[in-house]
């Protein structure tokens, strides 16, 4: 059974009974039906437990821990190789043009660039005009949120 769900903002879905998909993707990704979904399930008088994935059900649950699993043994009881043991290796890494092993902004004792302190103050400025400002923020393509907490779809 396949549906198209609209919603009044304009924004619309299919959703796939048998397939078990929605064009949101939430449906697909956990296995557990969407909104939109639902929606249809509900429209046509169905179960919803019918449309939910395998994973989530009792059964496969009791499956999964039927069989007694022991605990491992630490590792001095572990069986030794004739391998040498794998050494972590330390990283370049790359901070403000300085390539030395072990380097890093927690530890550097030169000053933060002009550029870095530059950036920052931008989106600062930034962000504080936006916050004086009386300019609804886009949050998606389909909602928008205005500075009295309302979500309009």
């Amino acid at each position: 059974m396949r549906f198209e769900v609209r919603y009044s903002g304009g924004s619309q879905y299919m959703v796939d009974l048998n397939a078990s998909k929605c064009g949101c993707r939430r449906w697909d990704l956990t296995g557990l039906p969407c909104m939109h979904a639902i929606a249809c399930i509900d429209n046509r008088g169905l179960k919803m437990v019918d449309f939910v994935n395998d994973c989530y059900k009792k059964t496969t649950y009791e499956k999964a821990y039927n069989e007694i699993r022991n605990p491992m043994n630490g590792p001095a009881e572990w069986r030794k190789t004739d391998h040498t043991p794998i050494k972590h290796l330390k990283r370049e890494t790359n901070l403000e043009g300085q390539k030395k092993i072990g380097h890093n902004q927690r530890t550097c004792t030169k000053p933060p660039r002009k550029q870095s302190i530059d950036a920052l103050e931008k989106v600062a400025d930034l962000t504080n005009q936006h916050l004086n400002s009386k300019q609804p923020i886009n949050v998606s393509a389909e909602a928008t949120i205005d500075h009295h907490n309302e979500i309009n779809f």
